[in-house]
This record gives C-alpha cells, sequence and structure tokens, in this order.
C-alpha cells in the first residue's frame, strides 16, 4: 500500500512441507558391505583385528579340534622374530639369490667384490649393460679380473644370468644342457642373425647344415628361457585359498562354501556374571555394545556366506555344460546383469560378491569372474562366448599344415564356415595373442623341399 509517497511492503510468515527421498548408510551396513567384498584371507584379517579389541569374540582354532580362544595382542618385543615369519614376509629377490649363491662358492677378494657390483649392474631380465666390463675397470679390476667376474656370474643360477645380449644368453644355457640337438651351439653362434631373421634357405646355403637340423635348433630353443631374471620380478609369492568349492555328485553339481576357510566364531559367556552386577554401569555397557558387535559379526558372516553360495549356484546353473566337461568352450555368454537377475540381488551385491573371490573345482581353482564371459556374434540365434572362440582358434590351429598355417584371415574365414561364427580379423589376432599363438609366420615349419 502506498501513503506519504512510501511504498510499505507487507511480509507474511509461513510454514511448508517438502518431501526428499536420502539414502543414508548406516555403518553396520557399510560393514556388511565391506565384508562380501572380502575374499577369504582378507575376512580373516579382518576378524582377527575385531577380536583384539573385542574380549567377547573367541576364534575356533584352525585344527580340527574343537577349541575356541581369544586373540590377544603378542607381548613379545619387536626385535624378536620367528624365522618362519621373517622368511615369509621378505621377498627373495633376483640379487637375493645371487648373493647367497655366491658366498656358497667361497669366492672372495677383488673377485667376490666386482661379482656383487655385476649383480647390482642386472637389468630386471638378468641381462648385463655390454659396458660392464668397462664399468668394473673403473673401479681399479684390469680386463682379466673383470672378465673373471663375469664368468663366476654368469656360471650361476639361473642359466644365462649374466649376458649382455640375447644369442650370449641361449648359448649360455645351451652350454648347460647335455640334450640338444647337435648343431645348436654353432647355429646360434655363428649364423644367429640368419637363424634369427628366418633366413633358413640361405642359412642352409652357408652352412650346410640340413633344414630339418634348422628346424630341430629353433623348436630347442623355444624350450630356452629369453629373460633368465624374469622369474624374480614378481617378488613376493600370492597364494589363493577358495571361498566356494564346486563338486560333481551323484545327485549333480553342488555348490557350498569353503568353511575351512574363514575363521568360526563365537561369542564368549564368560563375562555373563559381571552383567548382573550392581553398581557397574559402565562395564555394562561396554559388554553389551561388544556382544550386540559380535552378534552383528555373526550375522553378517553368515549373510555374505548365504550371498556367496546363492550366487555361484545360479553361476553353475548358468555355466553347467562346463562344469560337466571341464572345457572352456563351453562356457555360455553370461553377464552381470544376466546373474544379478537371476539371483535376486542388486548388480552392485553381485560384483562385491564375485570381487577377488576364487572356486575349487574338479578342473583346478578358478577366479569367480572367469564363469562371466562376454558375447559375440553367431549367425545362429545361440551367441558364443568369447572363450569359446578362443577354444575353435587353438583347435584350428593345433589341426592346421605346419607348412602352410593359417593367417589370421583365414582363420576368421574358417570360424564363419565351420562353426557359423563370425568374428574380424583384428579380433583373431586379439584372441591368438592372449593365447600366446605367434603369427603364422613363426608357426611355419620348413622342410629340405619346402618353400622359403
Amino acid at each position: 500500500m502506498k501513503g506519504g509517497g512510501r511504498t510499505v511492503m507487507k511480509i507474511k510468515q509461513g510454514l511448508s512441507q517438502e518431501q526428499s527421498l536420502k539414502l543414508h548408510m548406516s555403518q553396520e551396513l557399510k560393514q556388511a558391505l565391506a565384508l562380501l567384498q572380502y575374499n577369504s584371507m582378507e575376512l580373516e584379517r579382518y576378524i582377527q583385528e575385531l577380536a583384539l579389541d573385542n574380549p567377547l569374540i573367541e576364534i575356533k582354532e584352525q585344527s580340527g579340534l574343537n577349541v575356541f580362544y581369544h586373540r590377544k595382542i603378542s607381548k613379545r618385543k619387536s626385535g624378536d622374530f620367528s624365522i618362519m615369519e621373517t622368511a615369509s614376509a621378505a621377498p627373495y629377490s633376483l640379487s637375493d639369490h645371487l648373493q647367497e649363491q655366491l658366498r656358497l662358492t667361497g669366492t672372495n677378494g677383488s673377485i667376490a667384490k666386482g661379482t656383487r657390483l655385476l649383480i647390482d649392474m642386472l637389468d630386471e631380465n638378468g641381462y648385463l649393460d655390454g659396458d660392464a666390463e668397462n664399468a668394473l675397470c673403473s673401479t681399479g679390476l684390469t680386463a682379466e679380473e673383470a672378465n673373471r667376474c663375469i664368468d663366476v656370474l654368469q656360471s650361476l643360477d639361473p642359466a644365462g644370468i649374466g649376458a649382455r645380449s640375447l644369442q650370449e644368453c641361449l648359448l649360455l644355457q645351451m652350454q648347460r644342457m647335455t640334450e640338444k640337438p647337435k648343431v645348436a651351439e654353432a647355429v646360434i653362434r655363428d649364423h644367429f642373425k640368419l637363424f634369427a631373421e628366418r633366413s633358413w634357405k640361405l642359412l642352409k646355403k652357408i652352412s650346410g647344415f640340413s633344414m630339418e637340423d634348422i628346424q630341430d635348433v629353433f623348436d630347442f630353443t623355444l624350450r630356452l628361457q629369453p629373460k633368465p631374471g624374469s622369474a624374480f620380478a614378481g617378488g613376493q609369492a600370492s597364494y589363493i585359498i577358495p571361498d566356494l568349492i564346486v563338486e560333481r555328485r551323484e545327485t549333480g553339481i553342488a555348490a557350498a562354501c569353503n568353511d575351512e576357510a574363514v575363521p568360526q566364531i563365537r561369542i564368549s559367556r564368560k563375562y555373563e556374571s559381571l552383567k548382573n552386577q550392581h553398581g557397574q554401569t559402565e562395564l555394562k555397557k561396554y559388554l553389551s555394545a561388544k556382544e550386540q558387535q559380535g552378534t552383528w559379526l555373526l550375522k553378517t558372516m553368515d549373510h555374505r556366506k548365504q550371498t556367496m553360495v546363492q550366487i555361484m549356484k545360479q553361476i553353475v546353473a548358468f555355466q553347467e555344460a562346463f562344469f560337466l566337461s571341464g572345457k572352456r568352450e563351453m562356457l555360455k555368454p553370461l553377464t552381470l546383469n544376466d546373474l544379478a537377475e537371476a539371483s535376486g540381488f542388486h548388480e552392485s551385491t553381485v560384483s562385491r560378491a564375485i570381487k577377488g573371490k576364487y572356486v575349487q573345482t574338479p578342473y583346478g581353482t578358478l577366479e569367480m569372474k572367469s564363469f562371466l564371459v562376454n558375447k559375440i556374434g553367431s549367425l545362429q540365434e545361440t551367441e558364443q562366448s568369447a572363450a569359446g572362440a578362443k577354444e575353435m582358434l587353438l583347435r584350428l590351429v593345433e589341426s592346421e599344415d605346419k607348412t602352410s598355417p593359417l593367417s589370421d584371415q583365414m582363420i576368421a574365414s574358417a570360424m564363419l564356415e565351420r562353426h557359423d561364427l563370425k568374428i574380424s580379423r583384428r579380433t583373431v589376432a586379439k584372441y591368438r595373442d592372449q593365447l600366446k599363438i605367434p603369427p603364422s609366420s613363426l608357426r611355419r615349419r620348413y622342410t629340405e623341399a619346402g618353400n622359403d
């Protein structure tokens, strides 16, 4: 309203309601999801840590005896280590392996010192730089002493260690072997470039060796290790404990949880009398909270078990043909969404349940996610899996004429003609690489009258 040239505004106050939906995730739910994602080894560590803080959680000894204990913090001093713990905790490197052997040879003085320097100069594949001799000479060693150091290093295991080239690496391994083609060392020592380039007809002409001899040398070199230090590149060994077990029984294929992989726990009743004492309010609250935590842990572990078993049963139902035969090509296309719909769980729940989990089968211990296979195109209504296509590719290569091996395009055409499976040449090359099958040029076998 207006008055005296001024405008007066009226402000009214009122209440209004607005609805909104927000997902509130409790601490218990977060922990339940974490437990589902843990594999058996991670779950065991979690339970052990929880038991350290909760006197009511008792863990059953994994020894066949029905004995429970409460885990307590060890009182030993930080420097008081078990030799087994120390040995298993530290990775055993290539350097460790070689240094230990060097000590056992009894080599000492400047030669031992120079050899230790060479060990430190090795790359991850076990090779020395071509200038290693000069590097040793720069430390005050003579050329003769430097060569002696190299000889000592190259005498250690694995064979081929300390080589300065692939040619030398192969020769070092051959020199230790009694069973080898009679012309193997001569071919690698005197004609390595022609041999590596597969100029075998020229090699035959220059050396006088038969094509069969050269082919035998090629087959023999495939058994040698071109990277002798690579076996130590992975560091500490890893161990797998299967979370689930699938067995063939008279009644069919059964899936169950591997109960031995996870600690069994129970709630201790030894503190029950303390809860009934008068004037112990704080103690009662503490014990009640710990009992609630232990009860929740039991419930959540059981839920984890039931969820994993239910999902594994669905995998068995989908992939029954594989579990009956053990053949990878019998795996059917199966996606995470398919598995979620069949098991009745959310896709994220299924993802957590199978992540990092392994299952023991009659055909070995396999990762759960390996049963999820991609779909590829097919001219027929039944879709094929990538695993099945790889198995078909492998069989084609195994049965091919080795003097005229199939190219990637020829494999693609054969799969279309024989199996109604349409895949591109590029996909064939990708699958071949994954199967570690060399290209046709390297699979080719030569005969005396064969082509070049």
